[in-house]
């Protein structure tokens, strides 16, 4: 009776009576050295602009049987790691590729597949059809876990249950989208722009930080950072086009003269008064003037002054 080999690590069953005098050493050599393989042994695969598909050999050394997946080298074009049909497996996969190209994880004939982030460490499982991830990824150098890098991520809500812990990494969510009916949270910190499409309610308080800067001669204001600031004169002071101009903006400028109060204050084109006449600052010591403004456009900030703040 010929040998067999099992369906998911290729490891040889020999058959009744076979292999006489020698059938110790391929217990040896094609199963405990097959399984020792299967647990605690790792494939480098190098990759460059080609997929890879995980090599099988029945009763002999492969890639696919391995329990982790070293993945190098500099990338030139997005590529697949194929892992082939009907292994139903669970592998430790370190994505250490370099170059802006993603390797996606998947069976030889599924469509998607799961993309392993660069520079993170993650457990996937097969089941012979399809690869998912069992763990978020972690980053090789913070330790901290990073992105599943999907287009999208539909859910009906997300609470903070479904989210454990304090913080979502700046690189836990790349591209793509977060959509659903509703996120629950207690506190949501964003570190670029967020776009809202519809109607925007807030039931509580909507804060924005001031930006505080003492200041003589040219100042710039960065529209980025937040919508109210205050400029504290210790000369006299020209506001110039600000930086990061957005359309519908608006905020408030509180200009502060210094203890002599003397500071005149001057503005670049950009900034627009009624009839066009620039306001003059109160020339008292420590005197506070607010300048509202409204972003009309690129190249108008419509503003409105109300001097002498007491």
């Amino acid at each position: 009776m010929s040998s067999t080999y099992t369906t998911n690590l290729r490891l040889e069953k020999q058959g009744s009576g076979e292999n006489a005098g020698s059938w110790g050493d391929r217990l040896s050599d094609n199963v405990i050295d097959l399984v020792d393989q299967a647990v605690g042994s790792y494939t480098s695969i190098s990759l460059a602009a080609d997929s890879h598909t995980l090599t099988t050999n029945n009763g002999a050394t492969d890639e696919a049987r391995s329990a982790a997946l070293y993945l190098h080298g500099t990338l030139t074009s997005s590529v697949d790691v194929n892992i082939p049909d009907n292994t139903e497996k669970v592998y430790i996969v370190r994505n250490n590729t370099s170059g802006s190209f993603d390797v996606t994880i998947k069976s030889t004939s599924e469509t998607n597949g799961f993309v392993a982030p660069q520079g993170t460490t993650c457990v996937v499982f097969t089941d012979g059809v399809s690869v998912n991830p069992v763990t978020t990824p972690v980053n090789q150098t913070t330790g901290q876990p990073t992105t599943l890098s999907a287009t999208t991520i539909n859910v009906p809500t997300i609470t903070s249950a479904a989210i454990s812990g304090s913080t979502i990494n700046d690189t836990a969510i790349t591209g793509g989208s977060v959509s659903g009916t509703s996120i629950v949270a207690t506190n949501i910190t964003a570190k670029s722009t967020v776009t809202f499409e519809s109607v925007v309610s807030v039931s509580g308080a909507a804060i924005a930080s001031f930006i505080t800067a003492s200041v003589s001669g040219d100042h710039q204001i960065n529209l980025r950072q937040s919508n109210n600031f205050f400029v504290y004169t210790k000369g006299n002071v020209s506001i110039q086009t600000p930086l990061n101009i957005t359309q519908g903006q608006s905020g408030i400028i509180y200009v502060v003269q210094d203890s002599g109060g003397s500071n005149t204050l001057s503005f670049s084109d950009v900034w627009k008064f009624p009839s066009g006449n620039n306001p003059s600052l109160t020339r008292e010591a420590s005197a506070v003037d607010a300048l509202s403004f409204f972003v009309r456009g690129v190249s108008a900030i419509d503003v409105a002054a109300v001097k002498n703040l007491k």
